[in-house]
């Protein structure tokens, strides 16, 4: 399942710690990054302005062990030409290489 997850058309997948660890070619395409690029941002980074301050507190919590889902949510996203666009976010806490 998590493999066709990951590789499904039109799904973008983001993976982070303290910084962006994977990005599927869909988000990377999406927002106009390298899978290498992309590894360089803080998730919260990759949103619009006002969904900053909420998406970093949601990463320090991930970061502290909390599990929780975020169910669904519009949120602005921003390209690497500084354009917008906006997606449904799902999310989920996972443990990723420990």
């Amino acid at each position: 399942i998590a493999k066709a997850v990951f590789n499904a058309p039109n799904v973008g997948v983001v993976i982070y710690q303290e910084k962006v660890v994977y990005a599927n070619e869909y988000i990377c395409k999406l927002l106009g990054y390298s899978p290498e690029e992309i590894k360089n941002y803080q998730i919260e980074e990759l949103v619009g302005e006002e969904f900053q301050e909420e998406i970093r507190k949601i990463r320090e919590r991930r970061l502290r062990g909390e599990r929780f889902v975020v169910v669904r949510k519009y949120l602005r996203f921003k390209r690497k030409d500084g354009s917008t666009g906006w997606v449904l976010l799902f999310a989920d806490t996972i443990f990723y290489q420990g």
